[in-house]
């Protein structure tokens, strides 16, 4: 007996944004608002002088574990009095409106100071180290950020710092960044930088894309994307296709990724990725199915050869279906 379970257009849409149980998701675990006050109250407890580790929910002890240490090897590096820059009081993991003096070391920035040279020594020594062993390797995607909000100014730092040592090397590398604002498309602050400056954002990753957004609105949001990055073609890729759990923060249910996904490709982009879905397990045998179909795709069709064609369809109501082809093989017969 084959058992489908639908959930229906109206049903999402009132989910999605309010953080709550998504019917199509048997699991039954998902990031919600309670979850989201664990979250508030954890990163409140962590401090300087004590991390209690244990007390933290299970499903981001580990990741919290990580970030911690990793702030504190940098203030461990700080002369007397040079943490308290870090510590305000009580330290959150991820500080508010962009204040992490970590990202401030670059001169220039809205927050820099002197005494951040000795942590920008660290940072390059760091790079410098990374790209020892990356240089040797012409398969490597270089992205500056995760969903930054900091200002370009930082990305673009690196991206020259990059690109001198594998010059050096005789050796040509990509660069990008990924802005947490791409969901805007060319309303938002930092995106547009992209569609423009070729020399530093080589491949376009507009995964922020894949968030807030949902229907014919994320086709939209898409296919506008990808003409102003056409104005001078390049790759575009989406390493994180979010799905599951009505987060408030826009991941939609688990079928939204599975529509995000498809439309994705359809749409024009070079690679998809589904990103962590409310298990934390982004292969699901659902994901699983849309790579295997997708793959088998691409054994009957070269998908740069087709491009949308939406004007084909007729009668389509709202989310329905979408088109790609090669319309002059299809006209001609």
């Amino acid at each position: 007996m084959l058992s489908v379970a639908l959930v229906n257009a109206p049903q999402r849409q009132s989910l999605r944004g309010q953080g709550g149980v998504d019917p199509a998701d048997g699991a039954g675990f998902v990031e919600g608002v309670a979850n989201r006050r664990e979250v508030d109250q954890v990163q409140a407890t962590v401090s300087m002088r004590d991390t209690p580790i244990m007390s933290m929910p299970k499903n981001v002890r580990f990741y919290m574990r990580l970030r911690f240490e990793q702030l504190k090897q940098i203030a461990g590096i700080l002369q007397t009095g040079h943490a308290a820059i870090f510590a305000d009081a009580e330290l959150r993991i991820v500080m508010p409106n962009d204040k992490q003096p970590f990202f401030h070391s670059i001169p220039g920035m809205p927050l820099y100071e002197k005494r951040l040279d000795r942590i920008r020594r660290y940072q390059e020594a760091f790079v410098a180290k990374m790209l020892s062993y990356s240089l040797d390797h012409g398969n490597v995607l270089y992205c500056m950020n995760n969903e930054t909000s900091t200002p370009a100014k930082w990305g673009q730092f690196w991206i020259r710092f990059i690109k001198e040592r594998a010059e050096s090397k005789g050796v040509s590398v990509c660069t990008s960044d990924m802005f947490d604002e791409t969901f805007e498309a060319d309303k938002g602050k930092h995106t547009p930088i992209i569609f423009e400056d070729v020399g530093q954002y080589m491949f376009a990753d507009i995964s922020q894309v894949n968030v807030q957004v949902y229907d014919d609105q994320h086709w939209k949001r898409l296919q506008l994307l990808l003409r102003l990055i056409d104005k001078h073609p390049r790759p575009t890729n989406h390493v994180k296709i979010y799905s599951g759990g009505f987060t408030t923060w826009g991941s939609g249910s688990l079928e939204d990724g599975v529509e995000r996904f498809w439309r994705d490709i359809l749409g024009g982009s070079a690679a998809v990725r589904f990103h962590r879905a409310p298990d934390y397990k982004p292969l699901s045998d659902r994901n699983k199915s849309c790579i295997r179909a997708a793959r088998l795709m691409t054994t009957m069709i070269d998908l740069w050869d087709i491009s949308p064609h939406m004007k084909l369809l007729s009668q389509r109501s709202d989310n329905e279906a979408y088109l790609a082809a090669n319309a002059i093989s299809w006209l001609d017969g």
